[in-house]
């Protein structure tokens, strides 16, 4: 589990994020969504450890992010995976090649296991018939796959995955959303997603977060929004 305790990030004395306290589940799908501006961005660099806030505390299953030893802090990464919005893979790099090179860096296993690790993350994802073709060769939904089986090569804990729909047509997203949502409960992965997609939010938003103005403004699951969610939150629903 993740916990975020009155969290604060300030940049030249704005205050982006304000106050913001929250948990996140572990084997759950945990959804941020709000407006573009709402400090989405900011509070997931924040929670995988890419900007340090001006205070407040993040704790992963207890631990404080801020104050851990750096041999501890490296433990801790290399129990993230993390997914961009871009999907970041290595345009000289095959498919196989992509996922193999987080494995290649960080794990000390032989080649062959590291290998036939990829691989069934390859064909856990549907991209068998792809592993030597390069991201310009293949579609935006399986460049996306390819980027989710590489953040999950190296068996995390953390799944940090920013708008992981962005650019893809809703058929494609909602593939997308099933996939991260079956390989979050396979692997009792507490996946963290920021997006503004409502799809995805409907689809498997088994916790929402809605910031507005760098604050939390409301938070529960999609069955719970028309019922409780706040006035700011439904006109972010009608109009997004």
């Amino acid at each position: 589990m993740i916990e975020v305790k009155s969290l604060v990030k300030e940049f030249e004395g704005k205050q982006v994020l304000r106050g913001l306290s929250t948990t996140f589940i572990e084997g759950k799908t945990n959804l941020i969504i709000g407006q573009s501006g709402a400090g989405k961005t900011v509070f997931l660099k924040c929670l995988i450890g890419m900007i340090e806030p001006t205070s407040g505390e993040i704790l992963f299953d207890g631990k404080d992010l801020a104050s851990l030893p750096p041999l501890q802090l490296k433990k801790l990464r290399l129990q993230m995976g993390v997914l961009f919005q871009g999907s970041a893979l290595f345009d000289n790099m095959t498919v196989l090649g992509n996922v193999l090179f987080p494995i290649e860096m960080f794990s000390k296993i032989s080649n062959s296991d590291k290998k036939e690790k990829a691989m069934l993350l390859i064909k856990k994802v549907g991209l068998e018939k792809a592993i030597y073709k390069y991201p310009s060769e293949i579609s935006g939904g399986m460049m996306k796959r390819c980027a989710i089986a590489r953040a999950l090569v190296n068996d995390p804990k953390y799944l940090f995955c920013d708008e992981p729909n962005s650019g893809l047509d809703p058929q494609t997203g909602e593939i997308i959303d099933n996939l991260l949502s079956q390989l979050t409960h396979e692997r009792n992965i507490t996946t963290v997603i920021n997006t503004h997609d409502m799809n995805s939010v409907k689809n498997i938003g088994e916790k929402i977060i809605f910031l507005d103005r760098g604050q939390k403004n409301w938070e529960g699951s999609y069955q719970e929004i028309e019922g409780t969610g706040t006035a700011r939150l439904k006109h972010f629903i009608t109009f997004v």
